[in-house]
């Protein structure tokens, strides 16, 4: 019976990443259905008028916005040669969870949040401690750039991630 009580059914450290997790999921769904608006977010205006034109289009490969230049008979928008996927997300999300835009926002989330773990595993395999790597996440949870760029449709939070 001694057995039973000394062994750890869940180790602590989980139990701590996942409330870290949790701290940073709240500080990220904050304002999560905010209309776009203001400098910050031109970026992700310009993601939302080419996932919303590919649609009406239905050519994906175009990327076209509203009002990029106003005496061309054509706007298209090539300033950036690489590929958008961001507005590849944009239009996944909104065939999933309907035209709105917490659902693209999500996707950012649960990128931000998914880094927030593999930061716990970098800083362990970095520092070998436990709690030095739960201190990094931590600070990726609360850090107010991580919080920021997270909950924008910006190619900032799956880049993290995927870095």
């Amino acid at each position: 019976m001694e057995r039973l009580f000394k062994k750890e059914v869940i180790p602590w450290q989980w139990i701590f990443l996942a409330v870290i997790v949790g701290i940073g999921f709240i500080l990220r769904i904050y304002n999560l259905n905010f209309p776009s608006v203001g400098y910050h977010n031109m970026k992700e205006n310009e993601y939302l008028e080419i996932a919303e034109n590919m649609l009406q289009d239905n050519d994906f490969l175009k990327r076209t916005v509203y009002f990029y230049d106003a005496f061309s008979d054509y706007p298209k928008f090539s300033e950036y040669p690489q590929i958008p996927l961001v507005s590849y997300q944009i239009i996944l999300a909104w065939k999933i969870f309907g035209f709105n835009l917490w659902g693209p926002r999500l996707i950012n989330v649960i990128f931000g949040l998914l880094s927030i773990i593999v930061v716990y595993f970098i800083g362990y395999e970095i520092f070998k401690r436990k709690l030095l790597a739960l201190s990094c996440s931590l600070l990726l949870a609360i850090l107010p750039l991580a919080v920021f760029f997270s909950r924008n449709l910006q190619p900032e939070s799956p880049a993290f991630f995927f870095i």
